[in-house]
């Protein structure tokens, strides 16, 4: 458990060093992993969000180009988003799997929808090696106990260009 409160004190040199540090942490713990998880308070943002991660209350959400080092080492992603009320939650979906497309360069499988509570989006990030044994689990979800309390947002975006993932492989070299 990191301890963010300490982050409200610290300047900004020091809160996005905090910020790099935890991220080098993160990756090192889950190097074994195939799958990595991911559950900021509040969701994911743009790495170009107008509210920068080291801002005092970035601490509640993951940036895009954070998840980048995962993906670029062949880990898929799976992340929870929270919705907001500012737009239908498939639109926010669109959205979501769109921006992570563009700045990860990976094609989203899904945005699982769960409404228990707050709505919360499951934005699917598949590496290549695990794209088709992730598109069976979600597949299987449908028979699930799960099933009335999920709806699947299928990606919409258009695949990407070749020149574009070769760009994009540059994750996670800093």
């Amino acid at each position: 458990m990191v301890e963010f409160a300490l982050l409200e004190v610290l300047g900004r040199t020091e809160r996005a060093a905090f910020r790099v540090d935890w991220l080098s942490r993160a990756l090192a713990a889950l190097a074994g992993s195939a799958v990595v998880f991911v559950d900021p308070d509040r969701g994911l943002r743009r790495s170009d969000h107008k509210k920068p991660s080291w801002r005092p209350k970035a601490v509640k959400h993951a940036y895009l180009d954070e998840l980048g080092p995962f993906i670029g080492r062949g880990q898929s992603v799976v992340a929870s988003h929270h919705t907001s009320g500012s737009d239908k939650v498939r639109k926010q979906a669109r959205r979501l799997m769109g921006d992570a497309a563009e700045e990860l360069g990976v094609e989203p499988l899904a945005a699982v929808r769960a409404d228990r509570g707050s709505t919360r989006l499951f934005l699917v990030l598949p590496v290549d090696a695990h794209r088709s044994h992730l598109e069976r689990r979600l597949t299987a979800l449908t028979g699930s106990p799960w099933a009335g309390r999920t709806r699947r947002h299928l990606a919409r975006v258009a695949p990407l260009h070749p020149t574009v993932r070769e760009r994009r492989s540059g994750y996670g070299r800093r």
